[in-house]
């Protein structure tokens, strides 16, 4: 979990502005996009609880979607002023995706060029990323706090 990033990886991994809007950047497109639904899908887990009857789980579900929801926000936010960059970096993750090593010097030149754009951007100060970092990690555990106290209560039963 993103308890990590309070242990040093975060000052190593995302001092510099690529790897920290990327990162940043890929945490928001992760969580709302590509690989769950809006709020982790815990909300869409909720409602199937609700359906279930089990409206206590569902509540803390409910609840932790919300938290989800607030990390990809504050991710986006971190990243909303880069422009150009961010669809760089997508059509680059799709040409990726889609044609993979066949597409491999346009991959690199839209690297060369975000890369480029990147340097017009300063990653925040140590300072600045440890807050950003120390709010997500806490975001993350109030949601696991909540999720396996929804698991608790079903377990219970």
């Amino acid at each position: 979990m993103m308890t990590g990033l309070r242990e040093g990886l975060a000052p190593f991994a995302f001092g510099r502005p690529v790897p920290f809007f990327h990162g940043v950047r890929r945490l928001y497109g992760c969580l709302e996009i590509e690989y769950t639904a809006p709020g982790a899908t815990r909300p869409l887990y909720a409602r199937f609880l609700d359906r279930a009857g089990e409206p206590e789980a569902a509540e803390l579900f409910r609840e932790s979607g919300h938290g989800w929801e607030r990390l990809a926000a504050l991710a986006l936010e971190t990243v909303s002023g880069l422009g150009d960059y961010t669809e760089i970096c997508e059509e680059r993750i799709r040409l990726v995706m889609s044609h993979g090593p066949a597409a491999g010097a346009e991959i690199r030149a839209m690297g060369d060029r975000a890369d480029a754009l990147a340097a017009d951007y300063e990653a925040p100060e140590e300072g600045s990323r440890r807050e950003l970092f120390d709010e997500m990690a806490g975001i993350v555990d109030s949601c696991a706090r909540l999720e396996r106290n929804a698991v608790s209560l079903l377990m219970a039963e």
